[in-house]
């Protein structure tokens, strides 16, 4: 995967931070801005990694109730 998306020129963030944890399912990109709901697949470290990734400087967290992540 790592090499399919450096030959696509997209840049690739790894998350080193044990503790993080980040479900593409929470992640809602508006083309502007960033939503990220927390889970119990999504944590606010997590969240906080995305948005420096991307530069956001303003975060906000939405506690997500009864989702089931695998």
């Amino acid at each position: 995967m790592r090499g399919a998306l450096k030959d696509l020129g997209l840049n690739i963030v790894e998350v080193t931070d044990e503790n993080a944890t980040l479900d593409g399912g929470d992640v809602l990109f508006t083309g502007r801005e960033f939503f990220v709901g927390l889970s119990k697949c999504t944590n606010q470290r997590g969240a906080e990694i995305l948005a420096d990734a991307f530069k956001v400087s303003q975060t906000d967290a939405v506690v997500l109730k009864k989702v089931i992540c695998k």
